[in-house]
């Protein structure tokens, strides 16, 4: 009996070795730069830092990013736990109150400062595109689904644009972080206030 294409192709080991070993290092690359940006901040985010700090080589850190801010954007691409639940079964002020305040406790960390950089560095048309796609369109497509689906079952005003919502939050968010006005969970409640005012259909 003839066997299948399928199952005439065997990955060879060597190959699977280098894919984990390749994984590790970037978890281990990644993983230190996020320390360093948490623990210093941005302007502490070398490619020399985090080989001396990661134990791997230059080298194989460029290979793998082309500079600093292309390593800051990638350190900070995984989702914080915020993004993490759908919000399924949880009514939907609650759930935009909860994603407010853990974005706000994200923008409190010093790995936030990459998001100051995507402000600063907008013209840079290459930091701009990887900022724009690991930073800013990866969060907005974890929520995206929630948020629809409060459109369709009429918990939020189906005449406001998902697009509008998403810009809603991270203005109100980001901006109050960046200008320094967030204070407390007051200020939360403050702003779910305002943002439930511009998007509830009662």
């Amino acid at each position: 009996m003839a066997s299948s294409p399928d199952s005439q192709v065997r990955e060879h080991p060597a190959a699977a070795y280098h894919a984990r070993r390749r994984s590790e290092v970037d978890a281990k690359i990644l993983k230190t730069a996020r320390d360093v940006l948490n623990n210093e901040g941005l302007a502490a985010l070398t490619v020399e830092r985090v080989a001396a700090d990661s134990g791997v080589a230059k080298t194989t850190i460029y290979r793998r990013f082309k500079h600093r801010l292309d390593l800051a954007t990638a350190a900070v691409a995984e989702l914080p736990e915020v993004f993490d639940d759908t919000g399924s079964g949880v009514e939907i002020h609650e759930w935009l109150r909860n994603l407010v305040q853990g974005v706000s406790w994200t923008m409190q960390t010093r790995a936030a400062e990459v998001i100051g950089a995507g402000l600063m560095y907008r013209h840079d048309e290459e930091f701009n595109e990887l900022y724009k796609e690991r930073v800013v369109e990866a969060r907005a497509a974890a929520i995206r689904p929630r948020l629809q689906q409060a459109i369709d079952e009429g918990e939020i005003r189906s005449d406001v644009d998902l697009e509008f919502i998403l810009s809603l939050l991270a203005g109100v968010v980001v901006g109050s972080h960046l200008n320094g006005t967030y204070k407390d969970e007051a200020w939360i409640d403050s702003m779910m206030t305002l943002i439930w005012g511009a998007i509830s259909p009662a």
